[in-house]
């Protein structure tokens, strides 16, 4: 745990430092065929695929001799060069390499992070809520927790995590939301899962590219404080969810604990370290593979195929649906039925379906308990006379179905000719009050 965790804070603390200027510090020319002997040197001996990292070496060398990089004498510019060129070979998201003069002067054993810089990391992410953006409950009782990272300060996080879980509880399904985390601590990864079983269970190995340095990560009941949720569970993701945050849903997916909606992922699925290559650059090298127990591979470079391919901003209405069509199927009681219904309703309303021209002959219309129903402006509108005349616009959901307010929705009866005879007011909570019209 303690490896991943400082691999963590220094990948952190030198993005950080990556979005300094370097205008007022000193710049000097790189030397290229040096530099390139530097990332061959490293990639050989610590990248996960070495067969890729003598392809690598072979075309930057054969683009030096063509002078691909002559003239180039900003170390950014260069370094965007090497990088764009590395691409044309092999594509690798958690590669890549940039330019701090700062780290010319260090040596490789010198990267690990001070007291001082752990304390700054961990203050950091608590800023951050530990990537823990929003808790809420959705209608039908659905909960939603959006993540945007998995945070290395595991311990620091463990409050934030079990206030969360626990205020979703209660919940006839959870979605959680990693359309835009980009990933994280694998110690995280799998403390999270943990919540979702009741038995402990091996869900992801990293293996070091010597073979002999393995890490197994489960999924561990006993770590939760004694909260299990065994509700089902949806995931959500887009082409921006990424390495720790494939780990999960990979995962998750292919021991059928969850359902994975939206797109397919980036396809990140080695850790990475950060080594210093001298001349002031450094380059972040996946240095282990992660291996599925399950599945007998991974999902780097193809991402994690989604359950429910759609588009990412529609995941989360999708997932809604799924959720509320699944339960109003297996329940036997027909007020929690209609209440599921409801709010199936209220999501088709959102999407703002077009009114049928059809629907016409339901306006003008008076009902009992003062209720009239009327065009105007182009739009439909409800007024209540018993409530001073209060005024609601319509939205259309299906067939004769409207939403009222937020509380109730309008059913029309009609007769064969499409004329009203009676409406049906649909409450939330699954009660039906039944007004007929006023001739």
């Amino acid at each position: 745990m303690k490896k991943h965790y400082l691999i963590v804070i220094l990948n952190s603390l030198f993005m950080i430092a990556g979005s300094r200027t370097v205008a007022q510090e000193q710049v000097t020319q790189i030397d290229v065929a040096r530099l390139i002997d530097s990332i061959s040197l490293t990639l050989k001996n610590h990248y996960v695929f070495p067969e890729k990292a003598a392809t690598i070496e072979q075309h930057l060398k054969k683009r030096f001799r063509t002078k691909a990089y002559e003239g180039i004498a900003d170390p950014k510019m260069l370094l965007t060069a090497l990088n764009n060129d590395i691409r044309q070979v092999h594509i690798d998201g958690h590669m890549g390499m940039d330019y701090d003069p700062h780290f010319a002067s260090l040596k490789q054993g010198e990267l690990k992070p001070t007291k001082d810089e752990i304390a700054q990391y961990e203050l950091y992410e608590k800023g951050q809520n530990y990537q823990f953006k929003k808790v809420e409950i959705l209608t039908g009782n659905i909960g939603y927790l959006l993540l945007n990272g998995f945070t290395g300060d595991v311990e620091g996080a463990k409050s934030i995590v079990l206030s969360a879980l626990q205020f979703l509880a209660n919940t006839r399904a959870i979605i959680i939301d990693l359309r835009w985390n980009g990933g994280g601590d694998p110690e995280m990864v799998s403390y999270l899962e943990g919540f979702f079983f009741k038995e402990k269970k091996l869900i992801n190995t990293i293996i070091d590219q010597s073979g002999n340095d393995t890490t197994y990560y489960y999924a561990d009941p006993a770590k939760t404080n004694g909260l299990a949720l065994d509700m089902p569970v949806y995931i959500l993701t887009s082409t921006l969810t990424f390495s720790g945050a494939e780990d999960f849903s990979y995962g998750m997916q292919n021991v059928n604990r969850a359902i994975v909606v939206g797109e397919t992922t980036g396809g990140g699925a080695h850790p990475k370290k950060i080594f210093l290559i001298g001349q002031g650059v450094r380059m972040s090298i996946p240095y282990a593979r992660s291996w599925n127990p399950h599945t007998k591979t991974n999902w780097e470079a193809t991402g994690v195929k989604p359950d429910v391919p759609v588009t990412a901003d529609q995941a989360l209405p999708v997932a809604q649906k799924a959720i509320l069509e699944g339960l109003a199927k297996e329940t036997e009681d027909e007020g929690e039925k209609r209440h599921l219904n409801w709010a199936l309703n209220k999501l088709i309303a959102e999407e703002k379906p077009p009114v049928p021209d059809s629907l016409d002959k339901l306006f003008p219309s008076t009902y009992t308990g003062g209720l009239s129903f009327y065009k105007e402006g182009g739009k439909l509108w409800c007024k209540n006379d018993e409530l001073g005349g209060n005024l609601f616009q319509l939205t259309f959901i299906k067939d004769h179905l409207f939403v009222l307010d937020k509380n109730a929705q309008v059913q029309f009866d009609v007769d064969e000719t499409g004329k009203p005879s009676r409406i049906f007011l649909l409450f939330q909570n699954g009660r039906i009050v039944e007004k007929p019209l006023i001739d």
